[in-house]
């Protein structure tokens, strides 16, 4: 079960790192640039969608569950003004597998 976990999120940070065209080392970093918070908020909606929790996801990405439960809200709102660059990343996720359905309309964290 732990290996199978490991695995989900291996893929998803590769996935999110090609997709939103960061490297990983930018993505797991503390910096606040905006085209990598974004996609480090990516990151943690997928692993929300695949079941992870707050405390689990700060751990993974050494943040604290507050700041996974906002960039997840902040990406929700966002998606909701149609930007079209979070659009095209949102599909780009879309077409490597992950569900991210219902992100813009308002699922609860």
């Amino acid at each position: 079960m732990k290996d199978q976990r490991d695995e989900i999120v291996t893929k998803a940070i590769s996935d999110v790192c090609e997709c939103c065209r960061v490297q990983e080392k930018l993505l797991m970093s503390r910096t606040r640039v905006e085209r990598i918070a974004v996609a480090r908020f990516f990151l943690y909606s997928i692993l929300r969608t695949e079941g992870y929790g707050l405390i689990e996801i700060g751990r993974i990405t050494e943040r604290d569950h507050g700041a996974v439960c906002m960039g997840v809200k902040r990406l929700r709102m966002r998606l909701k003004c149609n930007e079209p660059v979070l659009l095209e990343m949102r599909k780009r996720l879309v077409d490597c597998g992950w569900n991210l359905n219902g992100l813009e309309m308002g699922v609860t964290t």
